[in-house]
């Protein structure tokens, strides 16, 4: 009993520094931001990058000309179909016009959540198997 209240006080510990670990690497709380209160206008792409990750470079003019970058999808046509100069989709936030989303930023913002949950379940798990493997729970 006393060992499965250690293991589970272990992963408690190590969840709650999963989540912070999560958290700074997904980082969802631009992405929220915009979901909540964006603003859509038309940008344009800039350079398209297919060995970067399928990378697509856009600008959009909101007062001033701000750049962005992301990836084909969400309310835009896919990378292979996308061509320099063509007209997309893009979202920004009014509070700070250089934060942007090439597409609705749902999408994104639903990828990096999950990124976060699955860090928070199962960094933890992971951890106290190589621990108890290693006789650390014995």
């Amino acid at each position: 009993m006393l060992r499965l209240f250690a293991i589970g006080l272990t992963w408690l510990a190590l969840a709650g520094l999963s989540l912070a670990i999560g958290l700074v690497f997904f980082n969802p709380f631009p992405d929220y931001r915009l979901a909540k209160s964006s603003v859509r206008t038309e940008g344009r792409v800039t350079a398209l990058e297919p060995a970067n990750h399928e990378i697509v470079r856009y600008a959009y003019r909101v007062g001033a000309e701000y750049n962005g970058s992301g990836h084909g999808g969400s309310g835009n046509p896919v990378f292979r179909n996308l061509r320099v100069g063509e007209s997309v989709i893009v979202f920004y936030d009014p509070a700070h016009p250089e934060v942007s989303s090439l597409g609705y930023p749902e999408g994104p913002l639903s990828g990096n959540l999950w990124g976060v949950i699955s860090t928070t379940l199962f960094l933890p798990i992971c951890i106290i198997f190589v621990l108890y493997r290693l006789g650390y729970f014995r």
